[in-house]
């Protein structure tokens, strides 16, 4: 396949071998690891190459050495997994003697050292404890337990925005990755004396000095465990370079860019590679007064990008957001569904913000959605208290239940008040919410389009609220099928930590007394007046909801898909205390804020 042959970077790719093998045979050197270095081969793979194909035959293995790929949905969905440096690649295929179970791709250059399968079987079969290392690792790697999906080392970013210094953005990138380990920042000054002569960094992609820049590359990634690549103000060999060789190559511009500065962002899109590229961003520069950013769908599709970033001009807070997403170790917060008891997920934002923990990436269900796309509106707590006060006040316009028992034009028209006719991809955090297809019985995750329409459609409880009509389909609450989105914020690769916030009962409506087989609502009226409890229809319609979705959260939880779950004693507050914003957020306050100062501390100890 094009862009696999064998070429010569023997001590980088025999290091990586050494230490994999080692790791794979519990810390053994000597016959184990020289068998090893010597069977494998050399492999570089240009970014957006498959590596694999579904259906394909099984006959190697390969062994990351820098680079990063991704493990593709065959139904075209977000990445069954995102593999980086020192993982292993193609092994459960030989096991199983099985054909390719998916496409791998390659999301930028990668390089990789190669096992024919009759190698590995050979090494597997006389180093024993080479094949059980590996053993091992395909278990836990189908063991029930979240693996790590922190595969971000090298971060590019070029600057086609005339009016930005390189400096601001540079310096605070830096500031992250200095924070998290060994960091290494390159420049095209910096490349050349590396490679020892002025200009070799400009080598042209093909050039047996793009080879050498290639290699060096590598060599200073597998030295450290973050590396910066500055890619400059102007397209070249060296931005190509940089950017190609970047897990996620940023392109910083403004929102509204003169052809001059479109070229440019046009120029360094394409050296970053091929169309479709998941790595692939823009950081969006807006002026200082923007409330919220438009015209982000446009921006994507021009310019070929995957994903866009907001930045206010003179906001540090932004690009501290920025530098934690670009080194996916940002902090996302996942809000649940539960009626009005959703109200104590303003308690938990207000407690965040007073600790220091950023909110970097945000998902929700339900009202949790609601609530969510108004914090990633960039709302401060008091704010953000007082429009959801505003908005849910007298919000159920109740009708004839032909539909559902409200009409629904209330809540439209304050989800529309907010948000207008914005994009998802507009609002300044980034952010996703649920809904659930009736007709097809699928959960559909909402990460662009109509942020009013989206939330809306999360928001339609069955019977309750009338479902949104959606390209012929029906959608209604996303809590339906998954109450607690944690899987969904997760699989964008975004965040490192997660929060999630449930508020769903841990238990539902009782029977207070046997009323038999059948009741009126004659008789419930007329037993009320005797102090007599029935449960009543909106609590039953909630309840039923989210039954079916508690499994789901209950196996991403187990599963360590939350790195805190904020399971919130709210006993006594009831699904539909809408008018009752204030006291419900202040008892979310006061349950969050104590696990939230222990999490704190426990991630500062370890």
């Amino acid at each position: 396949m094009e862009g696999k042959e064998p070429v010569v970077t023997p001590d980088l790719v025999a290091a990586g071998v050494r230490e994999f093998v080692r790791s794979m045979s519990g810390g053994a050197d000597g016959p184990t690891v020289d068998a090893a270095t010597a069977l494998v081969e050399t492999v570089r793979l240009p970014a957006g190459e498959a590596l694999v194909q579904l259906g394909e035959p099984s006959d190697a293995v390969y062994f990351v050495v820098t680079g990063r790929l991704v493990v593709e949905d065959p139904k075209g969905g977000p990445p069954r997994q995102r593999l980086g440096r020192g993982d292993l690649v193609g092994e459960m295929g030989i096991l199983a003697d099985a054909p390719r179970n998916a496409t791998v791709r390659a999301d930028r250059d990668c390089l990789l050292a190669k096992l024919s399968r009759e190698s590995f079987e050979r090494l597997a079969t006389d180093h024993p404890g080479f094949g059980l290392g590996v053993a091992r690792a395909v278990a836990a790697r189908l063991s029930p337990v979240k693996p790590p999906d922190q595969t971000v080392h090298t971060v590019a970013f070029a600057v086609a925005h005339p009016g930005v210094p390189a400096r601001t953005f540079s310096s605070r990138l830096l500031t992250t990755m200095e924070g998290l380990g060994t960091t290494s920042h390159l420049t095209a000054a910096k490349m050349d004396l590396l490679l020892g002569s002025d200009g070799a960094s400009e080598a042209v992609p093909g050039s047996p000095g793009w080879t050498d820049l290639a290699d060096m590359l590598d060599v200073v990634e597998t030295a450290n465990e973050w590396v910066l690549l500055e890619a400059g103000d102007r397209p070249a060999p060296w931005a190509t370079a940089a950017l190609r060789h970047a897990d996620r190559a940023l392109v910083v511009m403004s929102s509204d860019p003169d052809e001059a500065e479109a070229r440019s962002v046009t120029a360094f899109m394409e050296a970053a590679g091929p169309a479709g590229r998941r790595g692939k961003w823009l950081v969006v520069v807006w002026p200082a007064d923007t409330d919220i950013p438009h015209g982000t769908p446009a921006l994507l599709e021009r310019f070929g990008a995957t994903r866009a970033l907001h930045v206010r001009e003179g906001s540090d807070r932004d690009l501290a957001r920025v530098a934690r997403l670009a080194t996916g170790t940002g902090t996302g917060l996942v809000l649940g569904g539960g009626g009005a008891r959703g109200y104590a997920s303003l308690g938990v934002f207000r407690a965040m913000e007073e600790l220091g923990i950023p909110v970097d990436a945000i998902a929700g269900a339900s009202i949790g959605g609601a609530l969510s796309g108004a914090i990633a509106l960039g709302h401060e707590p008091d704010e953000l208290d007082r429009l959801v006060t505003e908005s849910f006040h007298n919000v159920l316009d109740y009708t004839i239940p032909i539909v559902s028992l409200v009409g629904g034009r209330r809540i439209a028209r304050e989800i529309g008040k907010h948000f207008g006719d914005s994009d998802i991809t507009d609002l300044p955090v980034p952010f996703l919410c649920t809904s659930t297809n009736l007709t097809t019985s699928e959960l559909v995750v909402h990460d662009r389009g109509s942020a009013t329409k989206a939330i809306r459609a999360g928001l339609a409880i069955p019977g309750v609220i009338p479902p949104v009509p959606h390209d012929g389909d029906l959608l209604v609450d996303g809590g339906v099928r998954d109450n607690l989105p944690i899987g969904p914020l997760r699989h964008t690769g975004l965040v490192n930590t997660l929060i999630a916030v449930d508020v769903a009962p841990p238990v539902g409506p009782k029977a207070r007394h046997d009323y038999g087989l059948s009741v009126t609502g004659t008789q419930a009226l007329r037993g009320k007046m005797r102090k007599l409890r029935y449960p009543g229809i909106s609590a039953l319609l909630l309840r039923s909801m989210l039954v079916g979705s508690m499994a789901e959260r209950d196996r991403l939880v187990a599963e360590g898909y939350a790195d805190l779950y904020l399971d919130l004693d709210l006993r006594g507050i009831s699904l539909l205390a809408f008018n009752e914003v204030d006291s419900v957020a202040r008892a979310g306050y006061e349950a969050a804020k104590p696990r939230l100062e222990a999490f704190l501390a426990e991630q500062v100890t370890t």
